[in-house]
């Protein structure tokens, strides 16, 4: 009866988040509904890819059967919220099998009520159960995985053992780097007992059904897309990467401490110093009363973590089920985009257990206060970055700056940013719901993205952009911050950062266009102008683009 308590009070608390919050990044959203949309009208981008291979198609099947109308104009809305109502239902699943798997360990109610709220309460789970990703909606499977493994500890059930390996496969359909930590999964139950015959058989049954449903599922999938060669299969796979070539050890650090803490822009000011941005130079006492607190009492939480459990037999033998999923997928992330918030989120069941745990088994008193104090602090940074009115106050500042821009530009206009992380990226394609997004259909580009292969190629791709806009008929707007010498701290630039490109040149470059009416001020926008001088100024790197588009 208790345990019922327990599940009561879980979704108390996940639904009190839902009601009091909102997200801030959908990430990849925009792209997903894209992808679903162009298939329902007969075309194909994207729609079976290798990292989210079951992502489109459930959104597209759930949408279609049970809320498409028959106005297109309503689509996209429409996408959204399927695809986030997917997510809501998996974060309220992924709650309650948290607790389940938590009441596997001998651990009390008050132990597993923290970490089933500090789980709720996390950066990356509290802000992608709320998008449209595949990012949650895989750890939901995941976790019923790890659950139905623990069922089969003994291997009494090798149903439980047939349905772990399943969900297990079915994760990494929904999101391919849960790959890495599926073998913990496999493991887990020697983190409770030790290893015996019935638990090695009942591996055997877990590696069996998760090796089959791979296997058929990316075979199936192969015939649909008609892909018979290595080489087919290899250009299918790195499709998938999105030309991201971000890497190197300090971004996988930071990174995961950013999954469980929002930092906000403070990623930036860590990544001035670290680069000695020369145009927004950071000292190191901007930084400890910026980002840095955050990020030291992270590693100190993740240090008491270990020490607690390696004190203890039980804790010992689940610490070596934590490295055998974290040290795979902290080496994934170093090698990829280990910035990214979501990247972690793998790690996340097996990282909340290990807290449990060690909140349990902590004796010195000191050492568990000091946990419990970290875990508030980080709750509460979290909640207040998430809140809706904080969130609603970053919109206001957001629809300002493209308000004139909205009355002035045509939706089909093609709209140039300077960078991605553009804080007006993030505002249309993270807030779908918001009425300016929603009325005014602006797409935009952004002439850099750090870190991707595009950066080498960018006055010719704008060039080929610009082309293909005035061939139909549009204009071409860009951000009035490209004419300036010098950018300002609050653009989220860091110089240095990617090698292939510098802020200078982008006034040098466009200050070659003519220009005609601006809107708003040096954050507004500037037309450029469908001139002859400026088609035979870019003529040449459109040239050099080897494509057209």
């Amino acid at each position: 009866m208790k345990s019922f308590y327990l599940y009561i009070f879980a979704a108390i608390v996940f639904f009190a988040a839902i009601l009091l919050t909102d997200a801030i990044f959908w990430a990849d959203t925009s792209d997903y509904v894209d992808s679903a949309i162009a298939f329902q009208e007969g075309g194909n981008y994207n729609f079976w890819e290798f990292g989210h291979l079951f992502w489109r198609p459930l959104g597209w099947v759930v949408w279609s059967q049970l809320f498409q109308s028959g106005y297109i104009g309503n689509w996209r809305m429409e996408m959204n919220s399927t695809f986030q109502w997917l997510n809501y239902i998996a974060g309220f699943v992924s709650t309650l099998a948290l607790v389940a798997i938590l009441r596997k360990f001998t651990l009390s109610f008050l132990i597993v009520g923290i970490t089933t709220l500090c789980f709720i309460f996390s950066h990356a789970f509290l802000n992608f159960t709320q998008t449209g990703t595949s990012y949650v909606t895989a750890l939901m499977f995941y976790m019923l995985g790890l659950l139905f493994s623990l069922r089969s500890q003994k291997g009494q059930d090798i149903a439980f053992s047939i349905l772990s390996g399943a969900n297990l496969a079915i994760s990494i359909c929904m999101w391919m780097p849960f790959l890495w930590v599926v073998p913990a999964a496999i493991a887990a139950p020697f983190a409770i007992s030790r290893v015996e015959r019935k638990g090695l058989i009942s591996s055997g049954w877990k590696v069996a059904s998760f090796s089959i449903v791979v296997i058929l599922t990316y075979l199936i999938v192969l015939l649909i897309l008609q892909i018979y060669s290595l080489s087919e299969l290899r250009a299918w796979i790195s499709a998938a990467s999105h030309g991201n070539e971000t890497r190197g050890f300090l971004r996988m650090v930071f990174g995961l401490s950013r999954s469980f803490v929002y930092m906000g822009n403070d990623g930036i000011l860590i990544k001035r110093f670290l680069i000695s941005d020369p145009l927004n130079p950071v000292a190191f006492g901007a930084l400890v009363t910026g980002a840095l607190w955050k990020f030291v009492l992270f590693y100190c939480l993740a240090g008491a973590l270990l020490f607690s459990l390696v004190r203890t037999a039980d804790g010992r033998r689940l610490t070596a089920i934590l490295f055998l999923a974290g040290l795979p997928m902290l080496g994934f992330a170093i090698l990829f985009d280990g910035g990214a918030v979501e990247r972690y989120l793998p790690l996340f069941a097996l990282a909340f257990i290990g807290l449990a745990v060690a909140l349990q088994s902590q004796t010195i008193k000191i050492v568990r206060y000091g946990m419990l104090t970290i875990l508030a602090v980080f709750a509460f940074v979290n909640l207040n970055a998430f809140s809706f009115w904080h969130i609603a106050e970053k919109q206001e500042s957001y629809v300002f700056r493209i308000a004139e821009l909205v009355v002035k530009a045509d939706p089909d206009d093609t709209i140039f940013l300077v960078n991605w992380t553009d804080d007006l990226i993030n505002f249309n394609r993270s807030f779908p719901f918001n009425e300016i997004n929603s009325r005014s259909k602006l797409r935009f580009n952004a002439v850099v993205t750090p870190g991707a292969i595009q950066t080498k190629q960018w006055r010719e791709e704008f060039a080929a952009r610009s082309f293909k806009a005035w061939r139909n008929g549009k204009n071409v707007w860009l951000s009035s911050r490209a004419f300036s010498e010098k950018p300002e701290a609050d653009w989220n630039w860091a110089e240095g950062d990617d090698k292939n490109v510098s802020w200078k040149e982008f006034p040098q470059f466009f200050g070659s266009l003519e220009r005609g009416e601006s809107v708003g001020d040096k954050n507004g926008f500037t037309l450029i102008f469908k001139s002859e001088a400026n088609k035979s100024f870019l003529q040449k790197y459109k040239d050099k683009f080897g494509k057209d588009l």
